[in-house]
């Protein structure tokens, strides 16, 4: 994903760009894309971060497990997922369980919808966001930034 660079001090730039990365792992970790490796560049025009993903796509479905069925919380689960889910709500190994349809199935759609919400850096605009997916990056991407994130050795190591 890439962001017009703003005009300011290259050092809030750096500081900006960092916070935006952590958010971005956040939420592909809290989505259950799980993110393996993250790394961002930083142009003359554009700052740049890329993400290595544990998956790209995910079934429609996601299993919620809740509390057990002689727990306080048990009514706020059933209240919440009976009707809402696929499937469930059912017991399991001693806990509410329920197959819920997920918010987001794709990495791309959720980053799109996510990032306003996520923590971004003050100054980065997410109207400049462009978001490439993995054929896109290895089309279009910065190669340099994708070196970087698939070999993460340090120049002097090569």
């Amino acid at each position: 994903m890439s962001f017009a660079k703003p005009d300011v001090v290259d050092d809030n730039i750096y500081s900006q760009v960092w916070k935006t990365e952590y958010a971005i792992v956040a939420k592909a970790r809290a989505f259950e894309f799980g993110c393996l490796r993250a790394a961002h560049l930083v142009s003359d025009d554009r700052m740049r971060i890329a993400l290595l993903l544990e998956r790209d796509a995910l079934s429609p479905t996601c299993l919620r497990v809740g509390p057990a069925p002689w727990g306080k919380n048990s009514g706020n689960f059933l209240a919440k997922w009976r009707g809402a889910g696929c499937v469930g709500p059912f017991i399991r190994d001693g806990a509410w369980c329920a197959v819920v349809p997920r918010q987001h199935t794709d990495a791309k759609s959720m980053l799109i919808r996510e990032m306003p919400q996520a923590g971004v850096g003050r100054e980065i605009d997410l109207k400049t966001m462009e978001i490439l997916d993995n054929d896109e990056s290895l089309d279009r991407g910065d190669l340099a930034l994708l070196t970087e994130l698939l070999d993460p050795r340090h120049p002097w190591e090569f």
